[in-house]
């Protein structure tokens, strides 16, 4: 069986004066965990090897919440990151981070854990 852990931080570094709106899965939390579930292939390799890894994942998004880079902060095996990619370049437009009601460019980390049952 397997399972993935996800979690998501936001974060703009802006001022206190400034109203902002960070960039969220439509859905929310929820649906972008169920996503994640739905659409993270466990690589048959890592499995049969018995693998198991914590990848960081920092999404950049465009203006319109599309996902237009893709970075791993740390060293992730390819076999891991080849599922990753598909499951990011399947995934719907987030909603934009706002600042002062305009859209900007942002970034959402994720962390993703690869995990087999017992």
């Amino acid at each position: 069986m397997k399972t993935f852990l996800i979690l998501c931080l936001l974060s703009l570094g802006l001022s206190e004066e400034t109203t902002v709106v960070k960039p969220s899965f439509p859905g929310g939390q929820e649906v972008l965990n169920k996503f994640i579930q739905h659409h993270m292939v466990y690589p048959e390799e890592a499995i049969e090897e018995e693998i198991e890894i914590k990848a960081k994942v920092i999404l950049q998004l465009d203006q319109q919440g599309n996902v237009d880079g893709l970075r791993f902060p740390e060293q992730v095996a390819p076999i891991f990151k080849e599922s990753i990619l598909k499951m990011v370049g399947d995934m719907p437009n987030w909603i934009p981070a706002k600042v002062n009601g305009t859209p900007i460019h942002s970034s959402v980390n994720l962390l993703i854990e690869f995990e087999l049952e017992d």
